[in-house]
């Protein structure tokens, strides 16, 4: 520093000072070092470290109040009891006060008696961040009788810590300072403000003083200390140079992006972007997210995601890298940095490269790789790199490994068992042949093939944080406490807490702090938010209530303190449904309060996934077996779509055409004032399509919950924002989740039941839906091949169009075409430019020409989804036929062939037609009512009808029967009462109670030599043993647990459907009962001790072995409207009768 100031004048100023100050009593010589910088607590703990390492005595603590008035006049009130007896008080009166007026020292000389000539009193070094400043202070009193409450006043509070440097020339003052935030504040208001941080560094004089070249040279030594700790650096840099690094950086065009969380359906072998294929995995150290860049005046710079930049002492010797750039992690304990990537090496951009070859490759062809760059970058420092004298930093690239399937398995399990020098919290996996974050993979700053992996245990959330000013008492953690609420950041008018609630009424957000209200209106990029998530939905999750310490200070759970309107890095407890306080996250608490950066935590769509996964966990034994022992593929079955704008995919012109087609639809069928249903309504994507028709009422029903209330592209969402952004009419919509395949008013949907039942509206909005059995028209687009899985599924979908007065129209597949294109070929891919747009995957077997039947099956893959889905071909003329049944008859039907040849506004290429082709139109008109089989009344049986020849005992038997019918003897009380309900077990694998019966219960037992942990086991290895499948009969016997062993009979090679018959399931599920519960004692005891009741396995998916529905519906407890067989429950019920008569 002294040498950077040798050319200029401030050097010598500097000197004059500390002579003024030498000979002058009166004379005040300080610093003021990084004014308005220290502003998190994090940078605060830092210098205090060391202030601590030059200091030869423990600090000295002083609270002290000071006010400052318009005449410059100060009032110092020292020490805690006196300050709180101010504030208490609202009174300076009988309180110690040093009243004293602080003069520039040059305006404090008399000129009349005094010779010298006014001189400057403060220097600015701006470059390091210090002001030098000449003082004198004038006592005036020790009694002050002004306001306290003077709105004009500046109040300050400090916690001051005074420390001396060794030979006590110098004295550090570090100060915790609150102040006024704006003008009306009183004194009550400024404790409760937010603290800042002071530090100065005041001069002492000895009786004998030295030269001031020495005193200025021991001053600018503690100033290199603070500032070296400031920078986190030994080599320290002016703030012009800093200022201009982070321009350069800024204008390179480098990106820090950032990882997601790891799910579960990102481990299943099937899905979309798993990491068991073309993965890699590295550990997580705990350290600071940074990058390496060469400046182009050749030093070596670390710089962090906010922006800020240190100097690491590196210095290049020739212009070689410039303008390198490397991603990786800093730990400052180890001063060691770890290099996970490289988007810049020698002059040439490697984000084209893939990351990872083979350690051989890399050995052999280092620049191939993005890897083998970065590791070429590290041996080449040594040779291409000056060091600046002191501590060095370490740089080294992180150990990756690869493989896919069970070498990805292995190379988890490697990582996970390896020791390394600092600490770790996770791992990452990585693309191994992708460039660095492709557009299609990135969204923002987030690259979503890119996944992060904590322990459990470790997952958190970061929140801004703001909690009461008082603790209380919580009865659950029975100790004192600090209430608060947890925000999150989220795009003003995109992401919307609780959209479906919204609309309706049911949901009124919590009333944002005045300050956050008008960040959220301000900001058009970010805006703070409670944290409220919906999967799974939790209203009162934004709420935390932070330990207090005996001081009353909320601590984290090191016991550390947490500062009130912070950024907060915290867990959750789900045994005891409450958050706790891992850490401050000082780097986003500085972008947020220092920065003034729109910084408020997570991404509200971040710490949403988050929570799912603090919710559905990947523990590590998961990890480690997630190929042996494959988690169920049934996963997640609701997020087929990706919550995203769709104007990236491939399919835009198809869009097009097709919305060109339900336009001409709707304008055709739908009349301004009609209510209209929408079956499958999706994301509402013909939401516009309202807008132009003008229905009065829409009822919009999907299956998939996720469709409806994503955050970001959920119908829900779609319509709040359509609704907000413009004055155009939009009709009153209502979304529901709902099946089309099973009756609309028996689902367990509360919106259906409010619309077709007995649910009572709870909002006036939610009033306007209520009991419309009629609606005049139904749309279906593009989903009726859900409904023909079976003929009786169909049959009760076309019951549901009993609500329909008059049209019922949509789009579908048209069967015939789709068996067509598959004949003889198991699969069709669907390109575009060089893209995959479609797949359609044949799941029947061809049987010749084209058969007017149900159930034939096919899986399709579009590039909106993230996989297959089970369709089922439309068999369209069998269609028709049913729906007459139900009074409709078909007024139109056109392929999508025949309607492009006659329009030109839109065309396709070769595969789009080849796709659209495969698409019809429909629409229904009603006739007449439907064809209801009427069902007989019970009654008195009637007479036997006489032969002619005989008409009185005709008319004589009918006289008496009627009688009897309508003059009835009074019955008795037990004739009156019905039979009672029938009482019933429900178990499920799910659920704890009485899980005992559940084939996924484990438990040990042998069945033909063979032992076995759990009936499943049981079952899906006898499954693999019939078709001779001794690989997956392996698997099976080691699964870890039923669910995996389940995946693995779904996987069975050989498996024919017409060989695993129902009557084959039922003959071998006997024996695996009989050998589970006569085996295990307790089993058996359980089994008899059921009595007589029923045992209902109550697996809502399973209609062979379960009842088709859960243990909580209504229907669950009458066994006649059951949708399944229940023969799992009705084989337990027979073995119990067997083993009672056993025992007798």
């Amino acid at each position: 520093m002294e040498r950077a100031l040798e050319k200029s004048r401030q050097l010598s100023d500097i000197g004059e000072f500390i002579t003024y100050a030498n000979s002058d009593k009166n004379a005040e010589f300080e610093a003021k070092i990084l004014a308005g910088r220290i502003q998190t607590r994090d940078v605060a703990e830092r210098l205090l470290k060391a202030i601590r390492s030059i200091s030869s005595d423990e600090p000295v603590r002083e609270t002290r109040l000071t006010y400052t008035f318009e005449d410059s006049t100060r009032v110092h009130v020292v020490g805690a009891a006196n300050v709180h007896r101010v504030c208490t008080t609202e009174s300076f009166t009988g309180i110690p006060v040093d009243v004293e007026r602080k003069l520039r020292y040059f305006d404090s000389i008399d000129r009349t008696t005094e010779t010298k000539t006014a001189g400057r009193d403060t220097i600015d070094i701006s470059d390091f961040f210090c002001r030098f400043t000449l003082k004198t202070e004038k006592h005036l009193r020790k009694d002050y009788s002004g306001p306290v409450n003077d709105t004009k006043a500046s109040i300050r509070v400090l916690d001051r810590q005074s420390f001396s440097v060794p030979g006590n020339e110098f004295r550090i003052d570090f100060s915790m300072v609150k102040s006024k935030a704006s003008q009306k504040d009183g004194l009550r208001t400024v404790l409760k403000n937010t603290p800042t941080y002071e530090l100065e560094i005041e001069y002492t004089p000895r009786k004998e003083p030295r030269p001031f070249e020495e005193v200025r040279r021991t001053m600018f030594r503690v100033i290199e200390t603070i500032l070296g700790a400031y920078q986190e650096t030994h080599h320290i840099l002016p703030l012009s140079d800093l200022q201009r690094y982070v321009q350069e950086f800024k204008v390179s065009g480098n990106t820090f992006y950032q990882p997601v969380t790891l799910e579960r359906r990102h481990i299943v072998g099937d899905r979309p972007g798993n990491i068991l294929k073309g993965y890699t995995v590295t550990n997580k150290a705990d350290g600071e997210r940074c990058g390496l860049y060469v400046t182009r005046d050749k030093r070596m710079i670390r710089v962090t995601p906010n922006g800020q930049v240190t100097f690491t002492g590196f210095t290049a010797i020739d212009d070689a890298h410039t303008e390198d750039f490397l991603d990786g992690e800093y730990l400052a304990d180890k001063n060691l940095f770890c290099i996970f990537d490289i988007y810049k090496y020698r002059g040439r951009t490697t984000k084209g490269l893939p990351l990872f070859t083979t350690d051989d490759d890399i050995r052999r062809n280092p620049t191939a790789s993005r890897l083998g760059c970065a590791r070429k970058f590290v041996m080449e420092i040594g040779a291409t790199f000056a060091v600046a004298p002191g501590e060095v930093m370490r740089i080294e690239t992180k150990t990756f490994l690869a493989g896919d399937n069970a070498a990805m398995e292995e190379s988890i399990a490697k990582i996970l068992t390896m020791e390394f020098e600092y600490k770790t919290d996770g791992l990452v996996f990585t693309p191994r042949d992708s460039p660095v974050a492709p557009p299609a993979d990135t969204k923002g700053r987030t690259w979503r093939s890119v996944y992060k992996w904590k322990p459990p245990h470790q997952n958190s959330i970061d929140f801004l944080v703001r909690f009461e000013p008082e603790s209380s008492y919580d009865v659950t953690m029975k100790s004192m406490v600090r209430k608060g609420t947890l925000y999150v950041s989220r795009t003003p008018g995109e992401d919307i807490v609780y959209p479906c609630e919204t609309m309706t009424g049911e949901y009124i957000p919590p009333r944002l702090p005045r300050d956050m209200a008008s960040l959220a209106e301000d900001s058009s990029s970010r805006a703070p938010s409670v944290f409220q998530p919906s999967a799974p939905r939790n209203v009162d999750a934004y709420k935390i209530n932070i330990p207090v310490n005996d001081l009353d200070v909320p601590i984290d759970l090191d016991g550390l303190k947490v500062e009130d309107n912070t950024i907060i890095e915290c867990a959750y407890d789900l045994k005891n449904g409450a958050w706790s306080v891992m850490r401050t996250r000082y780097d986003k608490t500085y972008e947020y309060r220092v920065m003034r950066r729109p910084q408020f935590g997570n991404d509200i769509y971040v710490a949403d996934n988050i929570w799912t996964s603090i919710h559905t966990p990947i523990p590590e034994e998961m990890l480690k077996t997630l190929y042996t022992s494959p988690i169920d593929d049934t996963l997640e079955d609701d997020m087929y779509y990706r919550d995203e704008n769709s104007s990236s995919r491939n399919r835009s012109m198809v869009r097009s055409f097709h919305n060109q087609i339900k336009s001409t639809q709707y304008s055709k069928y739908v009349v301004p004032g009609n209510t209209l249903i929408e079956i499958a309504v999706g994301r509402g994507g013909d939401m516009h399509k309202w807008r132009h028709t003008k229905p009065s009422k829409v009822l919009g029903i999907d299956l998939s919950l996720s469709n409806l209330v994503m955050p970001r592209q959920g119908a829900c969402t779609r319509y709040l924002i359509a609704k907000r952004s413009s004055s155009e009419y939009l009709p009153r919509a209502l979304f529901a989740q709902g099946d089309m395949t099973k009756l609309f008013e028996e689902q367990e949907s509360k919106y259906l039941n409010i619309v077709f039942g007995d649910e009572p509206a709870p909002t006036p909005y939610l009033g306007e839906f209520k009991n419309i059995q009629k609606w005049d028209v139904v749309s279906c687009q593009f989903a009726i091949h859900y409904a023909c899985e079976t003929e009786e599924t169909f049959k009760v979908f076309a019951q549901n169009l009993r609500h329909c007065k008059s049209v019922f129209f949509g789009t579908c597949l048209d069967g015939k075409a789709v068996y067509s294109l598959l004949a003889g070929k198991e699969r069709h891919a669907f390109r575009n430019r060089g893209r995959q747009f479609a797949d359609m995957t044949k799941g029947y077997t061809d049987e010749g020409a084209w058969k007017e039947e149900f159930g034939q099956k096919i899986d399709v893959l579009l590039d909106s989804m993230v996989k297959p889905t089970t369709e089922f071909l439309v068999p369209f003329a069998r269609v028709q036929e049913i729906l007459a049944e139900e009074g409709f008859e078909v007024v139109e039907s056109q392929s999508f062939a025949d309607i492009y040849t006659g329009q030109t506004a839109v065309t396709l290429d070769r595969s789009e037609q080849d796709f659209s082709f495969l698409y019809r139109t429909f629409a229904f008109r009603r006739v007449s009512d439907p064809i209801i089989a009427k069902e007989v009344a019970p009654g008195p049986a009637a007479a036997p009808a006489p032969e002619a020849p005989e008409p009185a005992p005709e008319k004589k038997a009918a006289l008496v029967r009627r009688k009897r019918v309508k003059a009835p003897a009074v019955p008795t009380g037990e004739e009156l009462a019905p039979p009672p309900p029938p009482e019933i077990l429900y178990f499920f694998s799910k659920e704890p109670e009485n899980k005992e019966f559940s084939n996924f219960y484990e438990t040990n037992f042998t069945l033909d030599g063979v032992d076995y942990k759990s009936a499943e086991h049981a079952f899906q290895a006898v499954k693999a043993k019939t078709f001779g499948d001794d690989a997956n009969f392996g698997k099976i016997l080691k699964a870890k647990s039923a669910q995996s062993a389940k995946s693995f009979g779904k996987k069975v090679v050989g498996f024919k459907e017409e060989v695993w018959t129902p009557e084959k399931k039922e003959e071998i599920m006997k024996q695996i009962v009989r050998a589970k519960f006569t085996q295990n004692l307790e089993l058996r005891k359980k089994l008899l001790d059921s009595g007589d009741k029923i045992l209902a396995n109550a697996d809502a998916r399973d209609k062979f072995w379960g009842v088709g529905t859960s243990a909580t519906t209504a229907i669950a407890k009458d066994p006649s409207k059951w949708k399944g067989e229940n023969k799992l429950g009705k084989m337990l019920v027979e073995l119990r009768t067997e083993l009672r008569a056993e025992v007798a």
